[in-house]
């Protein structure tokens, strides 16, 4: 179990990208290297997606390196003051964590290794990918509000920026889009939206066929839908 060594208030318009910088040396304290584990809560998105993590290995070395099947080259210098590391031991290891090979680094930090196929190492190498259809509009998940502060949910077959939406949807009785909607370029093919509705009204939206997903497909043809609202809460 991890001690959590200090809490973030990210500070910033929502749903806009930001750059926000982690101040290791808070976290270090009086050491200067050492990893960093760092978690990035989102309550207003999905499940699967609320949970950003990164691993941060602080070190004072800086590493260049050339790869073949023959042979390999490796660099190693202080990132200070970029001066070569003498006698730094590398390793070289597979996927299963297994040692194939270490030495150690020379005056000029240089270190030259047997490449992945001297090792007898394998270089097969798998990988995936998918791809999207025509862009459409599946659904409103959720037709029937139990209160108007609930969320609209728009699915979609392809990922589409809220910014998108914003700017092609439009609402009778007519409902004003929050501003920070226009401005997140954020993508998915499930969109949440917090409107400010009435209680107990049927409201009928509609979908421009120029929105566009964020490959740049567009939708081509006009959608409309309906939802209702429930009463406040008492």
């Amino acid at each position: 179990m991890l001690d959590v060594s200090r809490d973030w208030k990210i500070k910033g318009p929502r749903n806009q990208e930001i750059i926000e910088f982690i101040e290791i040396k808070d976290i270090l304290g009086q050491k200067k290297y050492g990893p960093i584990f760092a978690e990035l809560f989102v309550p207003e998105v999905e499940e699967y997606q609320r949970y950003q993590r990164v691993f941060i290995q602080v070190t004072e070395m800086g590493i260049t390196a050339k790869f073949s099947s023959e042979n390999n080259l490796i660099c190693l210098t202080e990132l200070k003051t970029a001066a070569p590391i003498e006698g730094a031991l590398v390793e070289i290891r597979d996927d299963f964590n297994q040692v194939f090979w270490r030495g150690k680094t020379d005056s000029e930090g240089l270190v030259r290794t047997p490449g992945w196929k001297t090792l007898g190492m394998s270089k097969d190498y798998q990988f995936s990918f998918s791809t999207y259809g025509f862009f459409r509009f599946s659904d409103i998940e959720n037709p029937h509000l139990s209160h108007p502060a609930e969320s609209i949910i728009l699915n979609f077959s392809n990922p589409v920026s809220y910014k998108e939406v914003a700017a092609n949807i439009s609402f009778q009785p007519e409902v004003k889009i929050p501003e920070y909607y226009y401005g997140s370029g954020y993508s998915s093919p499930r969109i949440y939206l917090y409107l400010n509705l009435e209680p107990d009204t049927l409201y009928t939206a509609a979908l421009s066929p120029e929105l566009k997903d964020k490959f740049g497909n567009p939708l081509d043809e006009r959608i409309d839908f309906t939802f209702t609202t429930g009463p406040y809460s008492p």
